[in-house]
């Protein structure tokens, strides 16, 4: 994520924004100078001037533990899904309750 946040803010630096209108350049528009010399300047394509590099994430591999075994990873996933799906319904019925209880008590 960062390799690519670098790349794309080194990309933003050398971006040449060409004014819409000739004449009329807006703020964050390229100068007369750097839009001539954009195009005197031979086209390059974006890949050879912002390379990807990819960073090697090889699995480090491990033995299966008992406890592994023991773990329904994919029962975990659903639970936390519905527990962030429905939390908002059930804090809204938790208050309502909390708001009839402190109402029976005046």
């Amino acid at each position: 994520m960062t390799a690519n946040v670098a790349r794309l803010k080194e990309y933003k630096d050398k971006l040449i924004l060409f004014p819409r209108r000739v004449g009329r350049a807006k703020s964050g528009d390229a100068s007369k100078e750097e839009v001539s010399a954009a195009r005197s300047a031979p086209v390059v394509k974006t890949i050879t001037s912002f390379p990807i590099i990819h960073v090697d994430k090889s699995v480090q591999e491990r033995a299966i533990t008992d406890e592994d075994k023991e773990v329904n990873a994919y029962r975990q996933l659903r639970l936390a899904r519905s527990e962030a799906r429905y939390a908002g319904a059930r804090d809204k019925r938790a208050k309502a309750k909390a708001d009839a209880e402190a109402a029976a008590k005046k």
